[in-house]
């Protein structure tokens, strides 16, 4: 009976000094968990003990292995839950397990190794999450900028902004891009995000989220990125929600008190709306410089500007009344049939 007892007093005291003195474990998030994912696979040095096969072309779901990250020994566990209520049907969490004494050096190693990827991250933001949905490639080879926009004075004022912000002296900034599809406002948001190296977080309305959720998700705004919504008019027409449901859960008093940073202090933010229809778009948001400080339109190019860029006279008179998107194919067909 001793020994028995002294058996389960040391195996509870070696359980706490493993689980509260030797080991430490932290969540991560998906874009984490897809890093060391990639990093332990570079290096081939994982023991797997789980593991969802895939064709190869994503990620894997539920994934246990013991791995080697750098120089830090880790245990990853990263699995699917399944939720009972709210507006998610499920959920996907990732866990690390390190020894205490590598908990600060492997934490500021993730961190470095998100920061300096080669690409920029393009991130969706939900209320309670974020998640890795695609990347720019770094090139800030501006030589293109002149042909997605005839108001060079916006640019150089944003440029002006952007510049200020990187010295602290502007904690945001944000401009409306509107006009009709082709004519380069996605191009121009990734020259930006390019060229001052600044992630771009995504946000698409869901309308199973409550007023809470919305302030969650801009809660989750971090410092120095781009904020975008894009196709804004897709969502909204004035302040009437273009979602179909027959219960919108949220209302667009509480996106226009997160555009003004009552809830957060945005510090060195970019925020671009993207819009085909200006008139969509509701006066308080596009009347408010506090909120989006430019109205900026991509008009379809001029004669001069298709000239340049097409480079032929008759081209440039014959592709009237097309998009800047159309005009580049027009170049590129013409410099294949040559």
């Amino acid at each position: 009976m001793f020994n028995l007892f002294t058996l389960v007093i040391s195996s509870l005291s070696l359980f706490v000094f493993l689980k509260y003195f030797l080991i430490v474990e932290l969540r991560v998030d998906e874009n984490y968990y897809k890093i060391i994912y990639n990093e332990s696979k570079k290096i081939n040095c994982a023991i797997i003990l789980h593991e969802e096969f895939t064709d190869g072309f994503r990620y894997p779901i539920e994934y246990k292995c013991f791995c080697k990250v750098n120089k830090y020994f880790i245990y990853l566990n990263h699995f699917e839950r399944l939720l009972n209520a709210g507006w998610v049907g499920k959920d996907y969490a990732t866990n690390l397990v390190c020894f205490r004494w590598d908990y600060g050096g492997l934490k500021s190693f993730l961190q470095d190794l998100n920061y300096k990827n080669t690409d920029i991250p393009v991130d969706i933001i939900m209320p309670y999450s974020s998640d890795r949905i695609g990347s720019i490639k770094k090139n800030n080879d501006n030589k293109h900028v002149a042909n997605i926009q005839s108001d060079y004075d916006f640019v150089s004022l944003l440029e002006s902004d952007l510049d200020k912000m990187c010295k602290g002296e502007m904690d945001k900034t944000g401009a409306i891009l509107h006009g009709n599809p082709g004519n380069g406002k996605t191009f121009f948001i990734k020259y930006i995000a390019s060229k001052y190296d600044l992630p771009v977080k995504v946000v698409s309305f869901n309308p199973d989220w409550t007023n809470h959720d919305i302030l969650n998700l801009f809660s989750q705004v971090s410092s120095k990125c781009i904020v975008l919504f894009e196709d804004f008019d897709n969502y909204f027409d004035g302040r009437n929600c273009l979602i179909k449901s027959e219960n919108i859960k949220f209302t667009f008093d509480t996106i226009l008190n997160c555009f003004d940073g009552v809830y957060n202090n945005y510090k060195h933010v970019v925020f671009f709306m993207t819009v085909n229809n200006i008139d969509k778009v509701d006066e308080a948001i596009k009347n408010r410089p506090s909120r989006f400080r430019y109205v900026a339109e991509f008009k379809n190019p001029d004669f001069n500007m298709r000239l340049k860029i097409l480079e032929n006279k008759t081209l440039a008179e014959d592709t009237d009344g097309l998009n800047l998107d159309q005009v580049f194919f027009e170049k590129h067909k013409n410099h294949i049939s040559a």
